[in-house]
C-alpha cells in the first residue's frame, strides 16, 4: 500500500492511503497512459454498500482516463467494523452524506473533508490540475459528491450525480456554484424521479424529494431561467438550465426503462434490487464530456 502518492507512479492501478481523522482511509488510484502532468482528476465514488473496486468496475472510468487523459480516483466509505471486510448487507461501507444512514448517523465522519485531502495528496504528486478537479458518484456516492460539491465551493469545476440527492440544507449558497450534470432512470425504485418514500436495501423507510426540486434549487445558485425540455429518438428526456453567459450549468438525463443503475456500465446488484439494466445511454462518456468542457478560472483557486 502506498502511504503517499508518488510523481512517479507508473500507468495503472495502485492502492493509496491516507490518515484521515485516526483513520487509515484507502483509495484506488488509476494512472493512465501519458506522460504529461498534472492531469485532469476524477474522483469517482461508489453507493452504499460498495466499494472502489464496485465502482471501477461498474462506471469502466480507467478506460475512460486512458483513452482522454486524464487521473481517476475511488475512495472507499467507511464501514460499521473496520476490523471485517465490507459487505453489502452485513458490513456496508456508507458515506456521510447527510442523509444519516447506518453507522454514520451521529457519527463525527467528515468525509469531506477526507476527499479534499485526497485531491490536495494527488494535486502536490502532479496528478491533478489544481483548475480541473471533477467528482462524480452513484447512488449514496452521487449524494456524496453533491454534499461535497457544494460545502467546497471552488474546489470541484464540475459535479455529476447518478442515482442519488443532495441531503444538506447549505446555509448559504454556494459561491462560486458547481456546475452540474445529473443522470438517472425512470424506473429507479430507491430514486424515484417524482420523489417519496422507499424502502432501502438494509430496510430503512426513507423519502426522497422530486428531482425536479433539487435540480430548481441547484440552477437558483446560478440565477437560470426555468429549463428547456427535450426528448430524444432512445426516449431520453433532458433538462438544461442555462446561465447568464448561455452556458449549461444544470443539465438532467433521464434515462427511459432505467432502473437504479450507472447506465451504460456494469450492473453491481440483481434487477430484482435494482430494476432493468440500461445501455441506451453511456454515462460515463456523458460525465467526462461535460467535465473535459470545464475548468475553474485561476481566481476561483
Amino acid at each position: 500500500m502506498v502511504h503517499a502518492p508518488e510523481a512517479d507512479l507508473a500507468p495503472g492501478d495502485h492502492l493509496i492511503a491516507i490518515p484521515w481523522q485516526g483513520r487509515q482511509r484507502s483509495a484506488v488510484l488509476h494512472v493512465p497512459t501519458v506522460a504529461r502532468r498534472p492531469l485532469p482528476l476524477v474522483v469517482a465514488l461508489h453507493g452504499g454498500g460498495g466499494t472502489a473496486l464496485h465502482a471501477r468496475e461498474a462506471t469502466r472510468f480507467s478506460e475512460k482516463a486512458d483513452e482522454a487523459g486524464f487521473t481517476v480516483v475511488y475512495p472507499n466509505a467507511t464501514r460499521p467494523d473496520e476490523s471485517r471486510p465490507p459487505r453489502f448487507l452485513r458490513n456496508p461501507p456508507m458515506w456521510a452524506d447527510g442523509a444519516g444512514r447506518g453507522h454514520t448517523r451521529g457519527a463525527a465522519i467528515d468525509d469531506v473533508g477526507f476527499i479534499g485531502a485526497l485531491v490536495d495528496d494527488l494535486r502536490r504528486a502532479g496528478l491533478a490540475d489544481q483548475r480541473r478537479v471533477y467528482i462524480t458518484g452513484f447512488s449514496n456516492g452521487a449524494a456524496m459528491a453533491l454534499r461535497a460539491a457544494v460545502e467546497r465551493p471552488g474546489r470541484f469545476a464540475a459535479v455529476a450525480a447518478v442515482a442519488g440527492t443532495l441531503w444538506i440544507e447549505p446555509h448559504a449558497p454556494p459561491a462560486p456554484p458547481t456546475p452540474l450534470l445529473y443522470v438517472t432512470g425512470d424506473r429507479d425504485p430507491l430514486n424515484p424521479v417524482e420523489g417519496g418514500e422507499y424502502r432501502s436495501h438494509w430496510g430503512a423507510l426513507e423519502r426522497k424529494p422530486p428531482l425536479a426540486e433539487l435540480l430548481s434549487r441547484w440552477a437558483s445558485w446560478f440565477a437560470a431561467p426555468p429549463p428547456r425540455l427535450s426528448r430524444d429518438t432512445r426516449g431520453i428526456i433532458t433538462w438544461r438550465y442555462r446561465g447568464v453567459d448561455g452556458e449549461d450549468v444544470v443539465v438532467a438525463r433521464i434515462i427511459e426503462n432505467c432502473g437504479h443503475v450507472w447506465p451504460g456500465g456494469r450492473p453491481v446488484l440483481s434487477e430484482r434490487l435494482s430494476g432493468p439494466p440500461c445501455d441506451a445511454f453511456d454515462a460515463t462518456a456523458a460525465i467526462w464530456s461535460f467535465f473535459e468542457a470545464r475548468a475553474l478560472a485561476p481566481e476561483e483557486r
